[in-house]
């Protein structure tokens, strides 16, 4: 934007940006990647990813971690991944460090051992326990955090998750509880 002269020649001038948008671009990550899509562990996770049609969704096996280009990825889910090797690891802390974004599914595969080798999560799992079947009670912390704020309330509850396994975590540092599934 340029302004009329006004004596102070420094404040004529003004740079700006704008924001362009640019479709997501995401890799599931699974540590079982044979056998029938269906039986895979992000095979729900890539229907509701597509379900928006505007997300490119590329799927890789957790072992392509290693190799595979994160930096222009938008975000990377790990679904059920297993034990990942030190390079994996050290390439998704890099990618987190860009300005990534890390999604954990757990799953039969991965144990509570695994997760505690991730040195950047804000958190360690501190065991995983089997849920009793049926809708889980949810307990919102800070109702009033951007990420539930003016989202769920009485009239539209938090929505239903088919979990059969829960991770326990032990917050580190300056971490905070924001939610909790299932009775503590």
């Amino acid at each position: 934007a340029r302004l009329s002269g006004d004596n102070l020649p420094p404040d004529d001038v003004f740079h700006f940006t704008l924001p362009v948008y640019q479709t997501p671009r995401v890799i599931v990550a699974e540590g079982i990647t044979l056998g029938p899509e269906t039986l895979r562990p992000g095979f729900f996770l890539r229907k509701a990813l597509a379900a928006g049609g505007e997300c490119a969704v590329r799927t890789a096996a957790a072992a392509q971690l290693e190799e595979l280009p994160l930096e222009s990825q938008t975000a990377v889910f790990l679904a059920d991944p297993g034990k990942l090797s030190d390079r994996s690891l050290v390439r998704l802390e890099r990618f987190l460090e860009s300005g990534g974004t890390l999604v954990l599914f757990p799953g039969d595969r991965t144990r509570p051992e695994d997760y505690a080798r991730l040195d950047f999560l804000p958190a360690k799992p501190d065991g995983m326990r089997q849920l009793a079947a049926g809708r889980q009670p949810v307990r919102i912390a800070e109702p009033s955090h951007p990420l539930f704020a003016d989202t769920w309330d009485s009239s539209t509850p938090f929505p239903a998750l088919p979990q059969q396994r829960l991770l326990d975590w032990k917050p580190l540092d300056e971490a905070r509880v924001l939610l909790t599934i299932g009775s503590a």
